[in-house]
C-alpha cells in the first residue's frame, strides 16, 4: 500500500467537508475512505483539532490558487470577471457553503474566510476600476457582484453545477446591464 501524504489527507477532508459538512470529519471514517489506518492519521496531524487547522488551510489554498489562475489570465477586464465566476462555479459549490457555516463557530476559519472575501472583493474592484468605474462606483459593484455569486451558491449548493451557472449568468447579466444605474447609488 502506497503512503499517504500530508495533501491526501486534506483532499480527503475537503471532500467530506463538501459531502457532510464539519460534523462529518471523523478520523476514522477518512481512514475508511482512504482505505488506511488511523496510525497514518497520526503520522501527519498531532490531532483532530491539528487536523481541522490544517484543513481550513487547505480550503484557502485551494480557493487561492483558482483567484490567481483567474488574475494571471491575459484578457479584458469584463472577460476576467466572467472567468473569475466561471471558475468558482465549477466548485464543488457544497464545500464553500459549509466552509462558511463553519466559520460562524471557529474564529480560525472565519479569519481564512474573511481574508479570501476581501481579496476577491479586491479582485473585482480593480476589474470594475479598469472597465473605467470610479473607487466607489467599483467597490459598490464589486459588492454587488459577489453578494450575487454567495447567494447564488446557497440557493444551488445541492443542485448540480450547470444549475448554479445558469442562474449566476441570469442574474449577473441582469447587474451587467444596469451597472451604470447600480453605481450611480454608491454617490449617493
Amino acid at each position: 500500500m502506497a503512503r499517504l501524504s500530508r495533501q491526501d489527507w486534506l483532499n480527503a477532508g475537503l471532500a467530506e467537508l463538501a459531502e457532510g459538512g464539519v460534523q462529518g470529519i471523523k478520523i476514522d471514517r477518512l481512514c475508511k475512505r482512504l482505505n488506511i489506518s488511523i496510525g497514518s492519521f497520526y503520522h501527519h496531524f498531532v490531532n483532530i483539532d491539528d487536523y481541522m487547522e490544517k484543513l481550513a488551510d487547505g480550503w484557502e489554498a485551494y480557493m487561492q490558487e483558482h483567484l490567481a489562475e483567474t488574475l494571471d489570465r491575459e484578457a479584458a477586464p469584463e472577460e476576467r470577471l466572467r472567468s473569475f465566476h466561471d471558475r468558482i462555479l465549477d466548485m464543488n459549490p457544497r464545500l464553500e457553503v459549509v466552509v462558511r457555516g463553519w466559520s460562524f463557530s471557529n474564529e480560525y476559519v472565519a479569519k481564512i474566510v474573511d481574508k479570501l472575501d476581501k481579496k476577491r472583493m479586491r479582485m473585482l474592484s480593480s476589474q470594475f476600476m479598469e472597465l473605467g468605474f470610479k473607487n466607489d462606483e467599483a467597490k459598490l459593484l464589486a459588492e454587488v457582484e459577489y453578494s450575487t455569486y454567495l447567494g447564488v451558491l446557497n440557493v444551488c449548493a445541492n443542485r448540480n453545477k450547470q444549475s448554479s451557472r445558469k442562474l449566476h449568468h441570469l442574474v449577473s447579466g441582469m447587474i451587467k446591464g444596469k451597472r451604470d444605474k447600480v453605481s450611480q447609488l454608491a454617490v449617493m
